[in-house]
């Protein structure tokens, strides 16, 4: 349906489902893998800065 395959006018609506449809699923990637992946990252990160400046002080 988005795609609009078979109807009159397909032509103008296949490129705009496509993107629509594209967007869709890399937003959808994004929030659900790449952003908490890369939060995870930087927050180790810091929880090991503040270990090693602990240990250092002591």
């Amino acid at each position: 349906m988005a795609l609009g395959m078979g109807d009159a006018g397909r032509e103008m609506r296949q490129p705009m489902g496509i993107i629509s449809i594209g967007g869709l699923v890399v937003s959808t990637l994004l929030t659900l893998v790449v952003i908490p992946a890369v939060y995870n990252i930087f927050s180790r990160s810091k929880k090991t800065q503040k270990i090693d400046k602990g240990i250092s002080n002591a």
